[in-house]
C-alpha cells in the first residue's frame, strides 16, 4: 500500500500535466510509477534481502544457474 500511496502522491504533485476522469480524479501514468520505482528501488531491494533467509537465497541462486 505504501508504494501505491507514493504513486498517488507523485501524480497529485504533477496533476497539472495529468488527465482526469469525468469525476475529477487524477489519472496516474507510467511516469509516476517509474519515478517512484527509481526512488525506492535500492531501499526496497535492501529491505527484501534482509527478510529473505540465506538458505532461500542460495536455492534461488542455484536454480538460476541451472
Amino acid at each position: 500500500m505504501m508504494i501505491l500511496s507514493l504513486i498517488k502522491a507523485h501524480a497529485l504533485l504533477h496533476q497539472v500535466s495529468r488527465k482526469k476522469t469525468k469525476d475529477g480524479f487524477i489519472l496516474a501514468t507510467t511516469d509516476d510509477y517509474e519515478v517512484v520505482r527509481d526512488l525506492i528501488h535500492d531501499f526496497l531491494g535492501y529491505a527484501l534481502e534482509t527478510t529473505v533467509p540465506q538458505r532461500l537465497r542460495e536455492v534461488v541462486t542455484a536454480v538460476v544457474h541451472i
